[in-house]
């Protein structure tokens, strides 16, 4: 699990740091190590997008405890956060078996956010998709709506 921070995406990133403040760069370096020793190891692995810009849920575990999360309410947060899915799946989709396309979107603060929810599951899907192909499986959760209505 990680950060969309620890994802170069920007002509400022590098392979070993982000520019995105509070933030510690240098984790994607990380990452792709513990993916080669994933891989001489024959262990699977699940990657998951833990925080999104502007938090996904307000909880500690999003990159920012608030009790305001504006992630849905930012179409630039939902874009960063589909760009972050699509640099994975193009940059090490052969490497991981499955990816969770978010961590605990809080679909339950009304109907904007669970509306933005659901269109990040299916354009966050679709973008995996076409970067990566089937090789990967996708897993998504309920938004903390119950599935019957995802």
């Amino acid at each position: 699990m990680f950060g969309y921070w620890s994802v170069p995406l920007t002509s400022s990133d590098t392979d070993g740091s982000t520019n995105v403040a509070p933030y510690t760069p240098g984790a994607w370096q990380y990452l792709l190590r513990g993916l080669n020793w994933a891989k001489k190891h024959s262990i699977h692995v699940i990657i998951d997008i833990h925080g999104a810009p502007g938090s996904q849920n307000g909880y500690d575990n999003s990159g920012q405890r608030t009790s305001n999360p504006v992630w849905a309410l930012n179409p630039a947060n939902v874009s960063r956060t589909v760009d972050t899915l699509r640099y994975i799946a193009e940059n090490i989709g052969g490497m991981i078996d499955v990816i969770e396309l978010l961590n605990e979107p809080t679909g339950f603060r009304g109907d904007e956010w669970a509306q933005a929810v659901r269109q990040f599951w299916l354009d966050g899907h679709d973008t995996v998709r076409k970067a990566a192909g089937t090789g990967i499986k996708v897993m998504i959760g309920d938004a903390f709506l119950g599935v019957q209505v995802c």
